[in-house]
């Protein structure tokens, strides 16, 4: 990374570093980085990548930095109070208070000074100060938040209601852009004035207060002597990550004065997410020792946080990727429990879910292609990402409680689970380079053939084992346990390319794009690179670091077996 010295006047290449800065057509820059023979060497000191644009090259430093430290305040009082055989009441204040401090120096390309800072707390070299570099937005963060919350849980001859009320306030303690449109107040100064590229107090205002009362509710009673009903109803509030919220001084001026910030702003103005949730459900005694249980639910999510295109007015004519509050989303499904209570050795339970998880977006930067691309998307309800549909679950326990140990089964059980699970939804989208890092080939290319997140991965089955025997040892209780996670060692799959559904082949290599990229190589006869060379890195690149010993990339499997031996001692 770029190094920092005031005495040289900001950022600056160390001692001993190269960089070259010409191009493929300077006959006379490029002669040094031949060899005798005349063949090009395999990486330019200086550049990025590798020949192929797979790899960084060798000796090369990605000049990123980030460091980050927190800390918070965070007494709490609960109070309970059996008032009457009817009244039980509850009631709590909670309060925290942060101290905040971040630091990320991100390098936009290879000149010395283009440097992205992004820094609170911390001086420009990266020392810890409360005031940071001195600057209007660079000292310490302190948000805060307060919690109340009070809750009466009544019972009367088997009607059971608790009745709660929550109250939740956050203030994130700090200064926001008064105009995102135009960030340095370019407008309100006369043309050239140098207020126009630099923040000064004039262009931020203080942040809102956020606050919320929140309702619950929630009613259980009998119907008949083996059948209860419970209904739930309540409102949440979500404070937004605090690391979303906060930006340093040199960030806005670098991203309102550049022609292409390529990272999200913060926001200090997100609102916390807000969910209403309500839930309906029955209990059923089938038999003395069989109990079914169904409940269905429902969960409506907003103020959700994406990216969003922000055109300015900046010198630069820049545009801010921001975060806000734009998306939604709602979560519904029913679960189903079959409870089987301890019949001589054995218990088990069975259980299934089938949840549907709909929204404008998954994850807070989603919409990072459409914004870097400079539009905004239109929002439509579509599955989320972690939309699995089905989940089935068995568990068998089988136990051996009795005797005075003299056996050696006595005090001996069994456990085996058994979970399936549908899978994740993804995008088909056309063949493109997953791997490649170079500029030409990182350009957003995912063009889609279905509609968003329409197809879903391949099911999954894992089965776990459990053995344990207790032994009395004087005045210890001692648990001896075998555990074998993935008992049969099945090959999961957890993500899949979105072009082919596998999860170890993109589909990049059968393209004619890939076909004439390695023709090149195989035809340039001032290169040491060849097609089949280009492949195989290509392949690499793909699996990265991350390939088990039958090649799968582990980052898209779900873990393979585990043993596990331990002992639990109680006194």
């Amino acid at each position: 990374r770029n190094l920092y010295d005031p005495e040289q006047g900001g950022f600056f290449m160390p001692e001993g570093w190269s960089q070259w800065q010409g191009n493929t057509s300077d006959t006379a820059g490029m002669n040094q980085f031949l060899d005798d023979n005349g063949y090009r060497a395999n990486f330019i000191p200086g550049d990025r990548y590798d020949p192929y644009g797979l790899y960084f090259a060798p000796g090369y430093m990605r000049r990123v930095y980030q460091k980050y430290h927190a800390i918070y305040f965070n007494p709490k009082v609960n109070i309970v109070s059996q008032l009457n055989e009817n009244h039980q009441i509850k009631a709590g204040f909670e309060y925290r208070y942060h101290s905040i401090r971040y630091y990320e120096n991100l390098e936009a390309n290879r000149g010395i000074n283009a440097n992205i800072l992004n820094s609170y707390g911390y001086t420009l070299d990266g020392q810890e100060n409360d005031n940071g570099n001195g600057g209007l937005l660079d000292g310490v963060r302190h948000p805060y938040d307060i919690a109340l919350y009070a809750q009466d849980k009544i019972e009367d001859e088997g009607l059971v209601v608790n009745a709660g009320i929550r109250f939740d306030f956050f203030n994130a303690n700090t200064k926001s852009l008064k105009d995102e449109q135009d960030p340095l107040g370019a407008n309100q100064v006369p043309s050239g004035d140098p207020r126009a590229t630099r923040a000064d107090a004039t262009d931020f205002s203080d942040t809102k207060t956020e606050q919320q009362i929140s309702p619950r509710l929630g009613i259980a009673f009998p119907v008949t002597d083996k059948t209860v009903f419970h209904f739930n109803y309540g409102k949440f509030f979500q404070q937004p990550s605090l690391t979303d919220l906060y930006y340093g001084t040199k960030l806005i001026e670098f991203k309102a004065r550049s022609g292409s910030p390529t990272y999200a702003t913060q926001n200090p103005n997100l609102r916390p997410e807000q969910t209403t949730s309500y839930e309906v459900g029955i209990t059923q005694e089938l038999a003395e020792n069989v109990r079914f249980s169904g409940t269905a639910y429902y969960k409506d999510t907003k103020d959700l946080v994406n990216l969003r295109y922000t055109a300015t007015s900046a010198p630069g004519g820049a545009a801010l990727y921001l975060l806000t509050n734009q998306d939604y989303g709602t979560i519904k499904g029913i679960d189903l429990n079959l409870d089987i209570r301890r019949m001589g050795p054995v218990s088990g339970r069975f259980a299934y879910s089938l949840a549907f998880a709909q929204g404008t977006g998954s994850a807070s930067r989603e919409n990072f292609n459409a914004v870097w691309l400079g539009y905004n998307t239109a929002k439509f309800t579509q599955p989320l990402g972690f939309d699995q549909r089905h989940t089935i679950s068995a568990n068998v326990d089988i136990r051996n409680e009795g005797g005075d140990g003299s056996n050696f089964l006595d005090r001996t059980g069994a456990n085996i689970l058994m979970t399936a699970r549908s899978g994740f939804p993804y995008t088909p989208v056309e063949k493109y380079p997953s791997a490649p890092a170079t500029i030409s080939q990182s350009v957003p290319r995912d063009a889609p053939l279905d509609a968003v997140n329409s197809r879903y991965g391949p099911w999954t089955l894992r089965i776990d084992l459990k053995i344990d025997k207790e032994i009395d040892m004087g005045p210890f209780s001692t648990n001896f346990y075998l555990r074998i996670l993935n008992l049969l060692n099945t090959e999961n799959l957890l993500a899949v390319y979105q072009a082919t559904g596998d999860a170890n082949n993109d589909g990049f290599l059968g393209t004619e794009d890939a076909q004439d990229i390695m023709n090149i190589y195989e035809t340039d006869t001032k290169s040491y690179t060849t097609g089949s060379d280009y492949a195989n890195k290509y392949n690499d690149r793909l699996a990265g670091a991350d390939v088990n010993s039958n090649g799968n990339n582990v980052r898209k499997y779900d873990s393979p077996r585990e043993v596990r031996l331990g002992m639990i001692i109680t006194f």
